[in-house]
């Protein structure tokens, strides 16, 4: 007897575990349907509501037809009737009002058709950006049962927080133990929450595939281009370059790169001043002109727009360069290839200078050689700009005298070094005036009498007497960025002193000629209101 109760007891634990886990699943699915045939009734105007009305009638009907008949087995068929019911009549009325191609079949693989073309144009709606077809046209966006899906959302997300506020680059860096991402904004890189390498790894094979790369090879150093449709925020071009080890895998995405390294000379950032003083050394036809600073504060950019004062289609330009960032029309550009040794560079400068061009531009110096090479060319040749990583004039100076192996040689085709920073632009629309300290404008030898108000950076906007994020910063307080420059322009008596080995009287000279430093011309934008002086203190640091 009791061997027979527990058995009934077992039994009936089992049957209440069932049934509840089944009536939950079959509502939960008949809920997922009818939601989709609600968007669907929207999305072609047909009678909503009423559909709606019907569908809740069946839902209750039915589930109260499984708590009112006695037999489960009884009462649920009769639930699954009814709540299909409504469905069944939604789509029989539904079918002669839409176009042919998108009448749903009343059968479960029919039903099957409809909701996954629900997904995708709801994949569709809700994405905020997706990527475009060569020819222009928006690719599809992967919709949820897609393995893409995920990558895309993931891709999306960091577009979404890069985008409004003018970012430039995403670094993404996969090891075997943790995947991180970074977001370069004017300059500054902000750390984004770690994904798990597997996801990691999906966005960068969804990325190198959208790019033309192949997703197959972790190691080799691959470059692509593609476009992006992110809607409000418009459409981008996004350069890709992936590169490997053993270790770990790297992605970078760059935002509009042609946009980035292309300037207008007079919209680089010099002071009037500045481009008076600079003005005689570019005119001449001969003579090298050196652009100086350190890495990533904006000398390709300078080069660049050095470059575009000449007509590649009527004068002869010729590059070589590390990367080619940039395509000038008319201009035959060479790319230094990665692993490539002094005597490659100095055979194709050689070969160049063969040709008479009117215009050469140099990326950097690879040794001694080089630097003869184009000083020797320079002096009745072409014009040449070349690229330095060094910190200021005086120190690109001597590194050219230096290189070049005498200074009477390399005083001779100078005309000119350019040395630069990159500061960032305060937000205009919620910079904070203050009054600045007296004695800390003395320190800075700017005049305390003069200066009644600098501007610092906020990122908060009063709106209703409550502060808010600034939208236009999206509360960064800095806005886009500014070349800062000291310009050493170099005329007869200049030479005659650096060929003398003269720096100390040159310095003298050229500060009796009110050339500027880098700090007093980066100092000249905070007194302007452009930018504050701890992102001056920040862009002219010895470690940046």
């Amino acid at each position: 007897m009791s061997m027979f109760t527990l058995a009934e007891a077992q039994s009936a634990v089992l049957v209440s575990i069932f049934k509840p886990l089944l009536t939950a699943i079959t509502i939960g699915g008949w809920a997922w349907v009818v939601s989709n045939l609600d968007k669907d009734a929207a999305y072609f105007y047909l009678k909503r509501r009423m559909f709606n009305t019907v569908q809740m009638g069946c839902g209750m009907g039915g589930f109260a037809l499984l708590l009112f008949v006695p037999a489960f087995l009884i009462g649920y068929p009769l639930m699954l009737a009814t709540m299909m019911g409504g469905v069944v009549a939604y789509i029989m009325y539904r079918n002669p009002q839409v176009p042919p191609d998108k009448v749903i079949k009343p059968t479960l693989e029919g039903l099957k058709e409809f909701l996954a073309e629900r997904d995708h144009a709801t994949a569709q709606k809700q994405a905020s950006l997706a990527f475009l077809a060569k020819d222009g046209q928006r690719l599809d966006v992967p919709a949820s049962g897609d393995p893409a899906a995920a990558a895309h959302k993931q891709f999306e997300t960091i577009m979404d927080f890069a985008l409004p506020r003018g970012a430039d680059r995403i670094d993404v860096t996969l090891s075997s133990e943790k995947a991180t991402m970074t977001v370069q904004i004017d300059g500054v890189r902000y750390e984004q929450p770690e994904i798990d390498p597997q996801s990691a790894m999906g966005l960068m094979e969804y990325v190198k595939k959208h790019a033309g790369l192949d997703v197959s090879d972790l190691r080799k150093r691959q470059l692509g281009k593609t476009q992006i449709d992110a809607g409000e925020q418009g459409k981008h071009t996004i350069g890709v370059q992936t590169v490997g080890s053993t270790r770990e895998a790297q992605m970078i995405v760059r935002i509009d790169p042609d946009k980035r390294f292309t300037a207008a000379f007079n919209d680089l950032g010099l002071l009037d001043s500045q481009k008076n003083a600079l003005a005689p050394a570019l005119e001449e036809p001969h003579g090298i002109v050196i652009a100086a600073c350190p890495l990533h504060h904006g000398m390709t950019t300078t080069l660049y727009s050095l470059l575009q004062r000449h007509d590649a289609y009527t004068e002869s330009v010729m590059t070589l360069e590390d990367e080619i960032a940039f395509e000038i029309e008319g201009a035959e550009q060479t790319l230094i290839e990665p692993g490539s040794d002094s005597k490659w560079t100095n055979t194709q400068l050689t070969r160049m200078l063969r040709q008479d061009p009117t215009v050469v531009m140099l990326s950097r110096v690879g040794d001694a050689s080089t630097a003869q090479l184009l000083a020797d060319a320079a002096t009745d040749g072409p014009r040449v700009y070349v690229g330095l990583p060094m910190a200021d004039t005086f120190t690109a100076l001597r590194a050219w005298i230096k290189a070049v192996g005498d200074a009477k040689t390399a005083s001779e085709s100078l005309r000119a070094v350019i040395a630069q920073r990159l500061v960032r632009k305060l937000c205009i629309a919620c910079r904070a005036p203050f009054s600045p300290d007296p004695d800390a404008l003395r320190k800075m030898n700017l005049p305390a009498d003069r200066i009644q108000q600098l501007y610092k950076e906020s990122g908060q906007v009063v709106i209703k007497d409550k502060p808010q994020t600034c939208p236009t910063c999206m509360g960064m307080g800095f806005r886009g960025r500014l070349a800062v420059f000291e310009v050493m322009a170099l005329d007869d008596q200049g030479r005659k002193l650096i060929a003398a080995g003269q720096l100390d009287p040159l310095r003298a000279y050229l500060r009796k000629r009110k050339t500027l430093w880098l700090q007093e011309a980066a100092l000249s934008r905070v007194v302007e209101g452009v930018t504050s002086i701890s992102e001056v203190q920040r862009g002219l640091s010895k470690e940046k």
